[in-house]
């Protein structure tokens, strides 16, 4: 199916390049696919789905490999745990989305009117006050979602989230169309997992707030329910005037009870097929460590943790675990900018010291979620030989920042120019 939908794009490109398709006509084909226009005419910015944050170590690489070929070797997190790459030439675009698609990368409804990328806490299901691990969750919905005929054309994008933690929101539950906090209840004595759901949130010019639809929700209902409000939303919402086309204007428009009533009403007569809560049977109970080499950690400089920069980075940079041997490690990616060079080092470290996992966070930086605290030494000293051990991560010197006016045709200022004065004041 991929290969056939790229095949397909290919053609379109083709066409596009040769007059055959216009402007207008050929935008919907690429934003489909993540590719947006840059403000520098002539090259693309391509836009890649990153679900959750999640990425294993080979698929670092591959973007790695892929910046390096098509985009100068420059890559960008962003607050939405997506990657970004510049200044790609549209001919290649295809290729390009070939590789990715080889790594199980994609980069289908990145952009567009659709579901875009799930995003989820990053500490679900390692942090010590985790309610339970969100991410095959956040998969099933990305799964559910994806190229699914509901969600292809909508009024206005649709964003969506899943939080794990009870007493920090990583992900912004409230400010999305859909945000999931996981929530675990007792029912005839044994544990029920669900969440707590908030609908019609969002950002921009006309910030709202979502509203909280129920404390609980049974796991076994997230699918049905959303896609009951995705209906919703594209059957009623704005299709004419942009700048009113989001979920929130829905709600404000339709007022919350009527908006609730018609969810309702659409969920009640939705031909819920079994087989969308497959993926159910094959969640753990509980988060298992990953299996380890102590053979492949290698040995710390003699007297690393008496080293002043060791002691600041451990107490900024890394985070307490559900288990009481791991931690997780926050490296700080400077305004989400990493060059191919540093994300290959990134992969090579995560094989060592954390399972060949990395996540992307909100906050545009890296997490290794999986750390064995007596390899807190060896790691540091890889960071550093990497030059990816600057501390400050999530905190008020570490800023996030969009690319702006750099690339984007939207942008009106250079947001990357704004924090040095933060950063040195």
């Amino acid at each position: 199916l991929v290969r056939e939908e790229l095949d397909d794009y290919e053609g379109k490109v083709e066409d596009y390049l040769a007059g055959l398709v216009g402007e207008i006509k050929f935008q919907k084909y690429r934003l489909q696919l993540g590719t947006y226009a840059q403000r520098q005419e002539g090259v693309q910015m391509q836009r890649i789905k990153i679900p959750f944050g999640g990425m294993s170590s080979d698929q670092v690489r591959r973007l790695a490999d892929v910046a390096d070929k098509y985009a100068g070797g420059f890559i960008h997190l962003t607050t939405r745990q997506d990657v970004q790459l510049y200044f790609i030439t549209i001919r290649n675009v295809p290729n390009m989305m070939r590789e990715l698609a080889d790594a199980g990368i994609t980069t289908r409804e990145a952009c567009g009117n659709t579901v875009r990328n799930v995003t989820a806490c990053h500490q679900a299901g390692v942090s010590p006050t985790s309610s339970f691990d969100v991410t095959p969750y956040a998969e099933a919905f990305k799964e559910f979602m994806l190229r699914n005929p509901i969600c292809q054309n909508m009024g206005r994008k649709f964003k969506v989230c899943f939080e794990g933690c009870q007493d920090i929101d990583h992900a912004g539950v409230r400010i999305h169309d859909l945000g999931f906090r996981a929530r675990v209840r007792e029912v005839d004595g044994k544990p029920q997992r669900g969440f707590q759901v908030y609908v019609g949130g969002g950002l921009g010019g006309s910030p709202s707030l979502g509203v909280l639809w129920t404390e609980f929700l049974p796991v076994e209902e997230m699918l049905p329910f959303s896609a009951a409000v995705v209906r919703v939303f594209d059957r009623y919402g704005e299709r004419k005037v942009r700048m009113k086309a989001r979920m929130k204007f829905l709600v404000r428009s339709l007022g919350w009870e009527e908006f609730k009533k018609r969810v309702e009403e659409e969920r009640a007569g939705l031909d819920v097929d079994p087989s969308w809560n497959d993926y159910l049977k094959e969640i753990p109970e509980n988060e298992t460590p990953p299996a380890y080499n102590p053979e492949l950690i290698p040995q710390a400089p003699e007297g690393i943790e008496n080293d002043p920069g060791y002691i600041e980075w451990r107490g900024l940079n890394v985070l307490p675990h559900a288990l009481p041997d791991y931690a997780m490690v926050n490296i700080r990616i400077h305004l989400g900018d990493i060059l191919s060079d540093k994300a290959r080092a990134v992969a090579e470290i995560a094989d060592v010291f954390s399972a060949s996992e990395v996540r992307v966070t909100i906050l545009q930086n890296l997490i290794l979620r999986w750390v064995p605290k007596s390899a807190l030494p060896a790691l540091y000293a890889a960071l550093r030989d990497a030059d990816l051990a600057e501390t400050g991560a999530d905190t008020f010197k570490d800023v996030v920042a969009c690319p702006g006016a750099d690339t984007c045709r939207l942008g009106i200022t250079s947001a990357k120019g704004s924090p040095g004065s933060l950063q040195t004041g």
